[in-house]
């Protein structure tokens, strides 16, 4: 695994104005929630159509950045033969267009957003996914049939969008060929019955976490110098993971300064001082 590499020289080390983390909002995991990929307008706001992610079952709404969709280990599937989606026997993970306890009831949606406002229906248009497979997003309305709306894996066009109808909101099949961290940015649009060119939302990018997710190595960010010398860094990476952290003064010997492992998000640790220059990694395990 290849470690994340932090090299810093304590003698010329300036950190009064280091950043701080205060007041940063959590971000939200969810998990098995019914959500939906909602429009929401306002026409006072500078943004007067936005999509946010809306949790119907607590009440609670999120911007992009605020929330990531987790996609359980129970969503994984062997594909049959005949599908668009792959081969015979190839894994695939599926948020179901049916309810599944165990997992997120993902929708997109236009409730909320009044009649007489928008000439027609809202679309969703996938304007880019990335991550380590491809995103396909179908209804099923008989056995082995695929009625596919979205597909990455032939390039993203303007046909690939979803058009609830406005106060209404549907839910498809999302699934995701292999495991791994996605971002998936969409774009609502419409034309305002009083205008004469489409009314667009700023494009939102969601990120989807695909369990399980493979190790990946850790951030690191200095943030301060404690009164002994010892360095502040911040370590960030995938909650729950287990990162070692080596601290060096050469390059050739190191030496083991502990073992982290993140309940959220970020954490702070303390690396001792070594000498006027310091590297410090930190390997996931």
């Amino acid at each position: 695994m290849k470690p994340s590499l932090l090299a810093v020289s304590l003698a010329a080390l300036v950190l009064a104005h280091a950043p701080s983390h205060a007041g940063e909002e959590a971000v939200v995991q969810l998990t098995n929630q019914h959500l939906d990929l909602r429009a929401v307008y306002d026409p006072g706001a500078r943004d007067p159509l936005v999509v946010l992610a809306v949790d119907e079952d607590h009440g609670a709404s999120y911007t992009p950045d605020q929330c990531v969709l987790v996609v359980g280990e129970s969503a994984r599937l062997t594909l049959p033969a005949g599908t668009p989606f792959g081969n015979e026997g190839d894994p695939i993970h599926v948020l179901p267009q049916s309810q599944d306890p165990d997992l997120l009831d993902l929708g997109v949606s236009a409730e909320g957003i009044p009649g007489g406002v928008f000439a027609g229906d809202l679309s969703f248009r996938f304007s880019a996914v990335s991550g380590p497979g491809k995103l396909f997003l179908w209804k099923s309305t008989s056995p082995g049939s695929y009625d596919v709306a979205v597909d990455s894996g032939d390039g993203l066009g303007v046909t690939d969008q979803l058009v609830p109808s406005i106060g209404g909101h549907e839910h498809f099949n999302w699934g995701f060929t292999a495991p791994g961290v996605y971002r998936v940015t969409l774009v609502a649009s419409g034309r305002p019955i009083d205008a004469g060119v489409d009314l667009a939302s700023p494009a939102a990018t969601f990120e989807f976490h695909v369990l399980p997710l493979p190790p990946e190595p850790a951030r690191l960010r200095v943030v301060g110098i404690a009164a002994d010398g010892a360095l502040r860094v911040e370590l960030a990476g995938i909650p729950g993971s287990t990162h070692e952290v080596f601290a060096s003064s050469d390059l050739e010997v190191w030496t083991l300064a502990g073992s982290v492992t993140l309940a959220g998000s970020t954490r702070e640790i303390t690396v001792p001082k070594s000498g006027s220059a310091l590297f410090v990694r930190a390997v996931a395990r």
